[in-house]
């Protein structure tokens, strides 16, 4: 489609979404065609005028003259929307029957074909078109597209005129018969073309008033009274109002309401209306005639009420009800007058009678119960009854209607009028009451009260913890109970000091806990153990002596121990660090008692080496000892245990050999340990002799140590040969 501005707008008129079709005859070049929105015939209308629409179609040629020239039909829908709104509504639609031209010669660039249509302004088929801004929208079957005019027309509210039909004159004192017409004022296609039927929306129920004012109009004298407009303009039959009896001229005053389609509008006429008979006038209290209650049932009122007439001599005497001196009741009582003249004119009024009740009630707030030293109401000042029970009493003389009470600002809850009683927890309580009787009323009293009876908290906690025995001991100390004590109420007043436990066993401890009210409590704490002296003496049995020495192999066995507990009693003892092998020794005993308390003894003794003596000659003990390699050395010594010849062959505990550096051999040392070697030890009586196999390695020289069993040794050197 070609790129062009097909906005023709007068005014304030905008477009928006132009779209076109192409028509494409065969083989021939296709014309593009479209539409264009033009203004409505008026931008401002009122609800129910005519408007019109228009557009045009129009064809632009290419090279070739090729715009339809033969009739087509197309039509074309315009639509509303409140400004700013989402959705159209079809007002209007128009069919055309379209040729572009019929001239031989071709369609000049551009041909445009017009085209309107005429809306009646707030008609929509169903669909009633209020009043204020819309958008207008033009659609067409020519092309795909719409064109859009924001803003674009505005209908506002219909003028009207309002027309008193009714009577003009009357009688005063009867009916008077009331009507109007109200018409809507259409400007139609242009101003001054005529009036059109009216709308729907022009009538309704109390559309259309009727008031009575004086000559002046200026005074209202009867009405407003309100009619029912008709569709068609008119009111429904059967409004009236009726005339002061005295005559005159008057102002009718009518009035159309209007509504949101249609504007308001009146009317003002002269009415004459004739004097009648004037009725009697009572004359009645001016004022409320006010009466103090002397019980439930009111109070007995008299008041005086009389009549005149213009007409009657004497004048006519009123009647009331309630009479004068009958018993009103509390409140306001409407007092109803009539008085009737001769002519047969009534006149009615009425006043009030209120009998009230400006005595308050009476209040007061006690209890039975007594409080005690403290100023609290506590556990032993109480009535055997949980809480502190307050009695609260009231009075009045034409009857109470409700007695409430507030605890802190708290309502305590429903109360019987008449006098109640309530309980009051644990706390400081201010008590607020206040009774009211049917009248209003009031009266109230004030309370203090300080409630407190719980007894307080105590609980004992005992430190340290026990040992893991069950008991204290010398390791954990003597046990104290710390008392914790609270009171949520009164407060604490004193909480027990801590309790020392001494040495015993099943202890106990009492605590005690008091409030500032006076209730008291206890705690007791009991299956305390203590024991915290050590087990002792501790004694050795056996056959090993403190300070003693042994020779090897002549060690007692290793010995136990006993030890006495006068608390929580024996539990074990037990010896450590027993050996039989050459060298000092100490014993260490350990004994505990049940609660875990230890004593520690000690016990030292010697175990003393063997002698040994040799080699005997011919070996050399200091220096080399020549040896033919491969041959044979007898070792010849003796061992004694102190003064006792050891003969055993179990004393030898084996020979080893080294090799050594020549020449020079050190001589090696009496020690521990070594390769085995040599020939095993024989006993030929004292000495022992051991032989010694050379090895069969000439020039080398050799270290040959004997060791003992209680690891005593002798070393000999021999270079082989």
């Amino acid at each position: 489609m070609r790129g062009r501005s097909l906005a023709r707008f007068v005014a304030a008129a905008q477009v928006a979404g132009l779209a076109v079709a192409l028509i494409a005859p065969a083989a021939v070049a296709a014309a593009t065609l479209d539409f264009t929105l033009g203004a409505p015939s008026v931008s401002t209308l009122q609800y129910s005028d005519l408007v019109t629409f228009r557009g045009t179609y129009t064809c632009i040629n290419d090279v070739v003259s090729n715009c339809p020239t033969t009739a087509s039909s197309q039509s074309a829908t315009f639509s509303l929307r409140p400004s700013g709104g989402s959705t159209f509504t079809t007002v209007a639609s128009v069919s055309t029957s379209v040729v572009f031209t019929s001239n031989p010669s071709g369609c000049p660039s551009t041909c445009s074909v017009p085209f309107q249509v005429v809306w009646r302004a707030g008609r929509a088929g169903a669909v009633t078109i209020p009043p204020g801004l819309y958008d207008l929208r033009l659609t067409s079957t020519i092309a795909p597209a719409e064109l859009i005019s924001l803003g674009g027309l505005t209908i506002t509210s219909e003028d009207t005129q309002t027309t008193y039909t009714g009577a003009v004159s009357g009688v005063g004192g009867s009916p008077m018969a009331l009507n109007a017409s109200v018409v809507d004022l259409d400007r139609g296609l242009s101003p001054g073309t005529g009036i059109i039927t009216p709308d729907v929306n022009l009538g309704g129920a109390a559309m259309v008033s009727f008031a009575l004012y004086d000559s002046t109009n200026t005074t209202l004298v009867v009405g407003p009274v309100s009619a029912t407009l008709l569709p068609s303009g008119v009111t429904i039959n059967g409004s009236t109002l009726i005339p002061p009896t005295s005559g005159g001229s008057f102002r009718m005053r009518t009035t159309y309401a209007g509504n949101g389609f249609y504007l308001t509008s009146s009317d003002l006429d002269v009415i004459t209306v004739a004097p009648s008979n004037t009725p009697p006038v009572l004359e009645l209290p001016g004022s409320t005639v006010v009466a103090e209650a002397t019980s439930s049932a009111g109070a007995d009122v008299s008041y005086v009420a009389s009549a005149t007439d213009a007409e009657d001599n004497p004048d006519p005497t009123p009647t009331c009800s309630p009479a004068s001196g009958s018993t009103f009741a509390l409140g306001d009582t409407t007092v109803s007058c009539s008085v009737t003249d001769t002519g047969g004119l009534t006149t009615t009024g009425s006043f009030t009678v209120r009998v009230r009740d400006t005595t308050a009630p009476s209040v007061s707030i006690s209890t039975t119960e007594a409080a005690g030293d403290s100023g609290w109401y506590n556990v032993a000042s109480n009535d055997a009854n949980p809480g502190l029970t307050v009695d609260v009493s009231d009075g009045d003389l034409v009857g109470l209607a409700s007695l409430t009470c507030t605890d802190n600002g708290v309502d305590v809850g429903s109360l019987v009028p008449a006098g109640d009683s309530f309980v009051l927890g644990d706390g400081s309580h201010a008590l607020a009451c206040t009774a009211r009787d049917a009248a209003g009323n009031t009266a109230g009293a004030t309370a203090s009260y300080q409630v407190d009876q719980t007894p307080p908290s105590i609980s004992g906690a005992v430190s340290p913890t026990t040992s893991g025995t069950g008991w204290w001991n010398a390791s954990t100390g003597a046990p104290t109970v710390t008392w914790t004590c609270g009171d949520a109420g009164s407060g604490l007043a004193s909480c027990s000091d801590p309790s020392v436990f001494g040495e015993g066993a099943d202890l106990a401890a009492t605590g005690t806990a008091v409030d500032e009210a006076g209730n008291a409590a206890t705690a007791d704490v009991s299956g305390i153990d203590v024991d915290l002296t050590a087990p002792g003496p501790i004694l050795f049995v056996g056959g090993l002596v403190d300070g003693a020495s042994y020779d090897f192999g002549s060690v007692p066995a290793a010995p136990t121990c006993t030890a006495a507990d006068g608390g929580s009693g024996h539990a074990s003892c037990a010896v450590s660090g027993y050996s039989a092998v050459v060298g000092s020794w100490t014993l260490s005993a350990l004994a505990s008692d049940v609660a875990g308390n230890v004593s520690g003894s000690t016990l030292g003794y010697s175990v003393l080496p063997w002698t040994l003596t040799g080699f005997d000659k011919p070996l050399d003990m200091v220096g080399l000892n020549d040896l033919r390699a491969g041959n044979s050395a007898q070792l010849k010594f003796s061992v004694n245990a102190g003064s006792t010849d050891l003969s055993s062959l179990v004393v030898v505990a084996g020979v080893t050999q080294q090799q050594v550096a020549c020449p020079l051999v050190a001589k090696g040392p009496n020690g521990h340990g070594g390769a085995s070697g040599g020939a095993p030890a024989r006993k030929t009586g004292t000495p022992f002799n051991v032989r010694w196999d050379s090895p069969s390695l000439p020039g080398t020289c050799w270290q040959v140590t004997l060791r003992t069993a209680d690891g005593s040794s002798l070393s000999v050197a021999f270079r082989l040969k």
